[in-house]
């Protein structure tokens, strides 16, 4: 799975949402929601998804400079973990 952010994102700050879904019949652990390189991530799943349940998670990027950037955003729950490449290209 890949999240991309506009080019041009250097005027603002740009935001996008990841669902988050549980298609187990049993309710999973979230241990960790982790993102590396130069985005942030907003909002929180709790520490439990119940079964079938979802929620979001935001993911900010504002960079500093113009460039091509990249990252992950890992989801770490009970049942394994799911990592969402992020590329964010600014001018």
């Amino acid at each position: 799975m890949r999240l991309e952010f506009d080019t041009g994102v250097m005027k603002g700050n740009a935001v996008r949402s990841v669902k988050v879904t549980n298609p187990l019949t049993v309710a999973q652990k979230i241990s960790s929601i982790n993102v590396t390189g130069d985005f942030l991530q907003e909002g929180n799943c709790g520490a439990e998804l119940q079964e079938g349940a979802s929620c979001e998670i935001q993911v900010s990027f504002r960079p500093s400079v113009p460039g091509k950037y990249t990252g992950e955003l890992t989801i770490t729950t009970s049942a394994g973990s799911a990592t969402v490449k992020l590329v964010g290209p600014s001018q």
